[in-house]
């Protein structure tokens, strides 16, 4: 286990371009082959306050370094990334969570998004409340990453469609079973 530690502190980090012993201790670690009995010191280096400098100025440099791939990083983000918000009265489909529901409620084959709902309220450019049904037992309000833009055709919640005849081309396919056709009409 040790000689792994010794492997991955003294190996370079892409990021700072120093290794974990360089940016602690200010020197390379000697490899095993190198190793010599050090002699003991017994009195105050006179470079003590030199070298406090230097580790500044090295803990100064790592940090920019940091800083700047950091941007970078952000810059390439950003290229992927898109703003989007939503206006009151827009139609959204919500992404389900499993740990928003009691354990054993939601599957994992599941839809993993419902809806659609209207925006009821736009309380920020991260945050919306929408007409949720009751019987999802959850807060209406949702933040931007759970919501997508319904781009369908304009569904009305309030017309029933149970009672109506429908003509399903999948009820003459022979994989479906009795009882998966009767929970899909359902």
């Amino acid at each position: 286990m040790s000689i792994a530690e010794f492997a991955y502190n003294s190996s370079v980090n892409r990021t700072t371009c120093k290794s974990q012993h360089e940016i602690v201790y200010d020197f390379r670690p000697r490899q095993p082959i190198d190793l010599v009995p050090m002699v003991d010191h017994y009195r105050v280096s006179e470079s003590v306050s030199s070298f406090i400098t230097h580790m500044h100025e090295l803990h100064k440099i790592i940090n920019d370094k940091i800083k700047q791939n950091n941007f970078n990083y952000k810059l390439k983000a950003d290229v992927r990334r898109k703003l989007k918000t939503f206006d009151i009265g827009d139609l959204v489909m919500v992404r389900i969570r499993s740990e928003w529901f009691p354990p054993g409620t939601v599957k994992k084959l599941q839809t993993s998004n419902a809806g659609p709902f209207k925006i009821l309220m736009k309380l920020n450019d991260n945050a919306y409340v929408n007409d949720l049904l009751e019987n999802f037992r959850i807060n209406p309000t949702f933040n931007i990453e759970d919501l997508l833009e319904y781009k369908g055709l304009n569904f009305n919640p309030s017309i029933s469609l149970v009672n109506k005849p429908t003509t399903v081309p999948f009820l003459r396919d022979p994989h479906f079973s009795h009882s998966q056709i009767s929970v899909l009409i359902q």
